[in-house]
């Protein structure tokens, strides 16, 4: 019986020391959440030109980590707020009635770790706000915010506390200033909670770097994607094929051929890439890369399956004609690939079809294709962006006849306040004034191809061509990232694009779900050989109602 007794005591002990045990990792997590909050906060709500943001967090990390209670917490809290003046504004500095608020200022009051002097003092910074631009969010290319002021710690060592910075300054810039918060699948909050022991964990420059990649695919953005040399290594991403390929019903097919590649071919399956399955290589590394979509996440990690690998050669196991075999192919420089593209940048295809590659579309060429002498069909890729990064100009599909013509009609932008941090401008909506439109010389058929490959300015594109009433669109969704990119910069060398401009066209917004077809074609469109066959498709189809 007394044995019986000590083994009770002794469960009793051991389930205790595992429920402190617990207590203490919640602990470690919230102290690190709660000024993970409050510097993000400060940063962007003490706007103090005199003050090194950077350099108070890595002062204060020292302090955190050996801080093991919440009483001492928030002493230590009160005191580094107390260290910023915080004066009594004079000035009405009621938020804005005509912004979206993407933030949440609710974890003031949140009682699991702060208390209340501490929540007054975070309250009182707030309603003393003096609303002016902060010198670390300027407005930058295409009006998106630009972040470059920011410390941009270009060498590539790091260490816990730079890393657990990179951490919270990726944290808030999305928290503040993210459009698309509501994409991502997971609380905003919790993934903070979820991160901060591995970027505290991270024993290695690769660790930390795929950790902040694999955060950064929460964010379910196909213009997402972290550059740094250490990921470049990782993944090879500098490694280029004379082929790529698509993922299409559940197989990697060949799709374009760019060079003299005799051992294979347009139409080929990839069975097994240095002998892995794509299942197996997309299980382990999905996780690391953001997209819209799904059929965008396929489409770049299908890619990525076939190149990933060190050396100047690739071997493939491919089904051709229902035989399969191995093979070898040789890795080309950027210029060779380049070289090879060029051949098909535009091409006549008969006198009645016309073909122009986005990717090399000038607006002379363009203006060119859509005369009144021009062919009957006009094919456009959209697949690939243009080299010349032109904007797409309605001049040569519409003839505005006044400049009152209120474009915000046709394309629309919500821009993130720097003056309040966490507010998003939303502009006035345009009006149709589709009366106002003069007839295109070109009298003919625009035929736009589109799929997961078309992503950002060829999406606008594609829904500019979406306006014109003789243009239909055909192929699959796009890549579902039609906003204005900026750019995050972290330690470690590493740069982040991330959609920080909410674009509208005609007042929607195509973020996600992309720009969809008119008519739907899956299989491959290889140029020039499938043309013919995408202007049948267009005529077999004629009554389908375009899809706005």
């Amino acid at each position: 019986m007394r044995k019986l007794k000590y083994i009770h005591i002794i469960i009793f002990i051991f389930i205790l020391k595992i429920g402190l045990s617990q207590d203490n990792i919640s602990f470690e997590i919230d102290k690190y959440y709660y000024l993970c909050k409050t510097w993000g906060f400060l940063k962007y709500y003490i706007p103090d030109k005199n003050i090194n943001w950077d350099k108070e967090l890595l002062q204060a990390l020292d302090l955190v980590e050996k801080i093991n209670d919440k009483h001492t917490f928030n002493k230590f809290s009160n005191s580094w707020i107390d260290k910023y003046t915080i004066r009594k504004s004079k000035i009405n500095n009621d938020f804005p009635n005509d912004s979206l608020l993407i933030t949440n200022f609710s974890w003031f009051q949140d009682t699991n770790l702060l208390n209340k002097s501490f929540s007054g003092k975070l309250k009182n910074v707030l309603i003393n706000y003096k609303p002016k631009r902060n010198k670390l969010i300027n407005k930058g290319k295409f009006k998106a915010i630009d972040f470059s002021k920011d410390n941009l710690y270009y060498y590539i060592n790091t260490n816990k506390k730079l890393r657990i910075l990179a951490l919270f300054r990726l944290w808030n810039i999305i928290e503040y200033f993210y459009p698309y918060k509501d994409n991502i699948d997971t609380s905003w909050d919790n993934i903070l909670k979820q991160y901060i022991p591995q970027i505290i964990d991270s024993d290695s420059e690769a660790d930390y770097h795929l950790i902040i990649a694999s955060m950064i695919a929460k964010l379910n953005d196909s213009h997402a994607f972290l550059n740094s040399h250490i990921f470049e290594k990782l993944y090879n991403l500098k490694s280029y094929l004379p082929f790529s390929v698509r993922y299409i019903n559940n197989n990697i097919i060949v799709n374009e051929k760019y060079c003299q590649c005799t051992n294979i071919n347009v139409g080929d399956t990839i069975i097994k890439a240095n002998y892995q399955t794509f299942k197996s290589f997309y299980n382990s590394n999905s996780k690391y890369f953001s997209a819209s979509n799904t059929n965008f996440k396929y489409y770049l990690l299908s890619n990525l399956y076939v190149s990933n690998r060190d050396g100047d050669k690739q071997s493939f196991i491919i089904k051709n004609n229902g035989i399969e075999k191995k093979i070898t192919i040789d890795k080309i420089s950027p210029d060779s690939l380049m070289k090879c593209a060029e051949l098909y940048k535009n091409i006549v295809i008969n006198d009645s079809i016309n073909f122009l590659d986005v990717y090399f579309m000038t607006r002379k060429n363009l203006k060119k294709a859509l005369t009144k002498n021009s062919p009957k069909y006009v094919v456009i890729d959209l697949r690939s962006y243009p080299r010349n990064t032109i904007y797409f100009s309605h001049n040569y599909i519409f003839k505005y006849s006044n400049k009152k013509f209120d474009k915000r009609y046709l394309y629309n932008e919500s821009v993130a306040s720097n003056k309040y941090p966490g507010y998003f401008k939303l502009n006035k909506k345009g009006k149709n004034n589709n009366s106002k439109i003069k007839k295109s010389k070109f009298s003919g058929i625009i035929l736009g191809i589109i799929s997961e490959e078309a992503r950002s300015l060829p999406e606008c594109i594609a829904l500019a061509l979406k306006d014109y009433d003789n243009t239909v669109l055909i192929g699959t969704n796009t890549a579902g990232s039609t906003g204005g990119v900026a750019h995050i910069y972290l330690p470690g060398g590493i740069t982040i694009p991330v959609t920080f401009l909410k674009s509208l066209f005609k007042n929607t917004d195509y973020q996600g779900e992309g720009v969809s077809p008119d008519i739907i074609f899956k299989e491959n469109i290889n140029m020039p050989e499938d043309i013919l066959k995408i202007v049948k498709l267009y005529n077999d189809n004629k009554h389908v109602n375009k899809n706005n």
